[in-house]
Parts: structure tokens; C-alpha cells; sequence
């Protein structure tokens, strides 16, 4: 079972959730943020967070929306940028999928929907409301945390593995 990291302050939900599907610490996954290039000043846009996952000798699977869709995605180790439907170009969060259920997703939010909740059990939320989430807004992204980086691909193409 996945252990998820929490965020530590209002706005790091992309560390949180690296570090959840990758299963390090949170400050060694901060690390891996810092320093952004000029052309990147938002650390919490996909491309940010793909130079991270490179700077911690790891790599990604794309997932689409019908793979989530079809449970073709790895439980704790997929991690999804979902939008919030009234703003959503503005208001978009990074979420770790915990889990399935024939009616929708059980996933890590990083943070307690409800006040008093703890924020380490997985929140439902049904097909429909996750589907809303994820296509709403652009950009509509997940990936599943991969072994295979580029070196590995190429060495792996060039036969060496």
C-alpha cells in the first residue's frame, strides 16, 4: 500500500504527488524542482514536473483518460492533474490515483477535503465527477512514475540491455 506524502504548504501539490508515486521523501523530491529554467516559472506545470522526475533518474508512461477509464493505470503510482470545473484554466491540483472501484477512483489529494479528515486516506470519487476533473480543463494530463528513463531507452535500442 501507497503512503502518501503530504503537502506542506497550500500550493505544492505537484511535490506531494511526486513524492507519493515515487515513493521519496518529500524534500528530496523539492530538491528535484529546484532550479526551474527561465522559461518555467511555475513550478507545478507538467513540464516542470517531468524535469524533476529526470532529476530523480526517473521517467514516465503517459496515461490518457481512457486508460484511467479502463483501470489500465498502476494504483499509486499514476499521478493525474485534475481541474476545477467552474475556473478550469486557473484552479488545478495534482492527485496520486490510490485505487479503483467499479463506480470511480480512489486517490490521494495531498491535503483533508473536509476539515478533520485525515489526509492519508484516500478520497472517492465516482467516474463521472473524475472524468469531469480531468477533461474539463486544459491540459489534460497523467502519467505513470516509470523506471525507464531516456539513457536506459537508448541504451536498450542500442542493445546494450
Amino acid at each position: 500500500m501507497t503512503t502518501p506524502v503530504l503537502m506542506q504548504t497550500q500550493n505544492d501539490c505537484e511535490i506531494a504527488a511526486i513524492a507519493t508515486a515515487t515513493g521519496k521523501a518529500y524534500e528530496e523530491t523539492a530538491a528535484a524542482f529546484t532550479p526551474l529554467p527561465a522559461i518555467d516559472p511555475i513550478r507545478g506545470n507538467p513540464e516542470a514536473l517531468y524535469l524533476a522526475l529526470v532529476r530523480l533518474a526517473l521517467w514516465k508512461k503517459n496515461i490518457t483518460w481512457s486508460m484511467l477509464e479502463t483501470h489500465q493505470a498502476t494504483p499509486g503510482k499514476t499521478v493525474i492533474l485534475i481541474h476545477n470545473p467552474e475556473t478550469p484554466t486557473l484552479l488545478q491540483h495534482w492527485i496520486v490515483l490510490a485505487g479503483y472501484s467499479p463506480d470511480g477512483f480512489s486517490c490521494y489529494w495531498g491535503y483533508p477535503l473536509i476539515a478533520g479528515r485525515d489526509a492519508a486516506l484516500p478520497v472517492f470519487v465516482d467516474t463521472a465527477k473524475m472524468k469531469d476533473l480531468f477533461l474539463r480543463g486544459w491540459p489534460n494530463c497523467a502519467f505513470e512514475i516509470s523506471p525507464d528513463t531516456l539513457w536506459m531507452r537508448i541504451k536498450r535500442r542500442l542493445g546494450f540491455l
